[in-house]
């Protein structure tokens, strides 16, 4: 993961790469050199750097969130309409909880018609992501129609982001 840095003494932007926590930085360019073309040396600078990875989770955490979660995916499950015969559309038929890594989800899946245009008979899709920093500390991101995961909110306890997804549009499940 790359950052950028303002390194005082060269007065340029520099990349940092990281590697767990100690980084090589790289002078990229000098802005404040007459000829901005020319590369600045390739002198490397090493330091120290706060990498901001997630933690992994303790078993108590992800029990934690689960038993914050579990009641209202089970509310939403049982306010899911039935799928009505014959299927026109997509329809969410069921929603669930899991862990992968640091991070927790919120699925949805759907059923597909049964058509012959379709070459799948259902498949799953995000509605939220939390993804564990520390101790009660997550950073909340939604589903988007590119495929890609877009954090939206940072560093909310468990409390603020139940509540962010019970009532925020952007992870409404349809």
């Amino acid at each position: 993961m790359g950052y950028v840095f303002l390194c005082e003494k060269l007065f340029c932007f520099c990349w940092a790469r990281c590697f767990e926590k100690f980084v090589i930085l790289r002078p990229a360019y000098n802005f404040h050199h007459k000829n901005m073309a020319k590369k600045a040396s390739k002198k490397q600078y090493w330091g120290w750097v706060k990498a901001d990875t997630p933690g992994k989770p303790s078993e108590v955490e992800k029990q934690k969130v689960a038993a914050t979660f579990d009641p209202w995916v089970q509310q939403q499950k049982n306010e899911l309409p039935p799928v009505k015969e014959p299927q026109e559309f997509n329809q969410v038929v069921d929603i669930y909880t899991r862990w992968k890594g640091s991070n927790f989800y919120l699925m949805g899946y759907y059923k597909c018609p049964d058509k012959p245009e379709y070459i799948a008979k259902g498949f799953e899709t995000g509605v939220a992501r939390l993804t564990y920093k520390r101790t009660d500390c997550y950073d909340l991101s939604y589903y988007r129609h590119t495929g890609k995961w877009f954090a939206i909110m940072f560093d909310l306890t468990l409390e603020q982001a139940f509540e962010e997804v019970t009532t925020n549009p952007s992870f409404a499940i349809y």
